[in-house]
């Protein structure tokens, strides 16, 4: 009787822990859609928008690779 609930005791704790392991990796895959959906939202925005480098200066013109003083972008329609 006494080996009986040993084993029961050691499988309720290892169901216990297998449960706990699979709620873990389960938080650790929503935590990663959610990082790419945020990220995919940043980049959302970055389509063909007509750059304009002005100048030179200190500032790393995105479309030339020169330093420029200023980058301008057309004012959004939204």
């Amino acid at each position: 009787m006494n080996i009986k609930l040993k084993h029961s005791k050691m499988l309720g704790t290892l169901l216990i822990i297998l449960f706990t392991a699979a709620l873990v990796q389960n938080e650790g895959h929503r935590q990663n859609d959610i990082l790419l959906m945020d990220i995919e939202a940043l980049a959302a925005g970055e389509g063909n928008i007509a750059i304009r480098c002005i100048g030179i200066g200190s500032l790393d013109c995105p479309v030339s690779n020169q330093r420029v003083y200023r980058i301008t972008e057309p004012l959004s329609q939204y």
